[in-house]
């Protein structure tokens, strides 16, 4: 009888550690997160003019970008279409312009989004603005201490510049409201877009 009960609590703790594995793999920040780290040093042509990835191109223009412009935003909503298909609709209604998604969502004006100014999680989209109403944006993908890794696109590796054009990367942020992208920048960071 002790041992049925010693066996039952192993295989109780078992299967709780992992339906938590499961839950945390299947998370949508997770889902968000696994496909952005497969497009981790994709290479723009120069000028937003495209990719060498005819793929990721083709991603790209179904979420409605077009030639020359800035593809941040759009590569955010692309993850964000491709990882979480049945939230299509929703995802939609992102725009390629940063600040026009940040003030949408700070007035409730996005139906799966909303602005958030506490400490990120896994799959919330950062948004740093400058004074002009321009911005930049990218996917938080790892939260420790008071820093963040972002996979970014349109932007370039901060520490150890790679590739001569923008490229898909990671780079580690502080998420502080207020603090710049990074030295010398004037973008700063106004919080973050997350799922309702």
């Amino acid at each position: 009888m002790i041992q049925n009960k010693k066996l039952f609590y192993s295989l109780s703790i078992l299967s709780g550690v992992t339906i938590g594995v499961m839950i945390n793999f299947f998370s949508k920040g997770q889902r968000v997160k696994r496909l952005s780290k497969l497009t981790i040093d994709v290479q723009e042509k120069g000028n937003n003019n495209g990719w060498g990835s005819e793929r990721f191109t083709e991603m790209m223009k179904s979420v409605g970008w077009q030639n020359t412009q800035h593809w941040c935003m759009y590569y955010v909503k692309a993850i964000y279409t491709y990882s979480l298909p049945k939230l299509k609709d929703g995802i939609s209604e992102l725009s390629g312009l940063v600040s026009n998604n940040w003030s949408r969502a700070k007035n409730g004006k996005l139906s799966i989004f909303k602005a958030v100014t506490t400490k990120p999680i896994v799959g919330d989209i950062a948004i740093w603005l400058r004074g002009d109403g321009t911005g930049h944006t990218g996917i938080v993908t790892k939260v420790r201490g008071d820093k963040m890794m972002i996979t970014e696109g349109n932007s370039n590796y901060i520490n150890a510049p790679k590739n001569p054009n923008d490229s898909v990367v990671v780079n580690e942020h502080d998420y502080t409201i207020g603090s710049f992208h990074q030295k010398g920048s004037k973008l700063k960071l106004a919080g973050f877009l997350r799922l309702k």
